[in-house]
């Protein structure tokens, strides 16, 4: 699969966000700035990237070899609460400021469904990109993710603007805002094949 395809069908196409419903609860959580939706993004960006590279090497060098594929699942959890756990230890250690910064972001990013969900996607039925691959839709994957929580932000902005019915207001909006993206998205199904 060349690399364009793999870019704009993860991107686009099979968002995560809007195909598989990844990361809802975070993207209603933050879409309140551009600033925190970036930043939410680009942490999710880096764990995702340690997270699947590492993953690559074990399920190739180990879990096919030795035929235990259905330990999947659980080493993914473990190796993404492992990892998150050594990057906030290291802002920690090196960069109090930043830890501060960046705190809540990570207890929100070890439970959010779009880390392990990508990672299951990018590892879907044993059959793995090679690494270049698996890194550039780990990445594009994420900026996918990233490109919904902007539009949620603006929009969310442009709604608090408006007169929302009372009942509608908040969470409500927000997820029928969603729907009609994925709707929008699912338009461009059939360019690329």
């Amino acid at each position: 699969m060349d690399l364009f395809k793999i870019i704009f069908l993860a991107i686009f196409v099979n968002n995560v966000a809007l195909t598989q419903f990844l990361g809802i609860r975070t993207m209603l959580g933050e879409s309140n700035n551009i600033a925190s939706s970036l930043r939410m993004g680009g942490i999710i960006m880096f764990l995702l990237i340690l997270v699947n590279f590492v993953n690559y090497f074990i399920l190739k060098y180990f879990l096919i070899p030795l035929q235990i594929q259905f330990f999947q699942l659980i080493i993914f959890i473990l190796l993404i609460i492992l990892i998150s756990q050594i990057i906030e230890f290291l802002f920690r250690k090196t960069n109090s400021k930043l830890f501060k910064k960046f705190t809540d972001y990570f207890s929100k990013i070890t439970t959010s469904s779009i880390v392990l969900g990508v990672c299951l996607l990018t590892f879907k039925n044993n059959i793995a990109f090679n690494l270049i691959q698996n890194l550039i839709y780990t990445i594009s994957a994420t900026a996918g993710y990233t490109l919904v929580l902007l539009v949620m932000t603006g929009i969310t902005d442009h709604l608090e603007l408006t007169r929302t019915p009372e009942g509608m207001k908040g969470i409500p909006i927000s997820l029928i805002t969603i729907g009609l993206l994925s709707l929008a998205f699912m338009g461009l199904t059939g360019i690329i094949k």
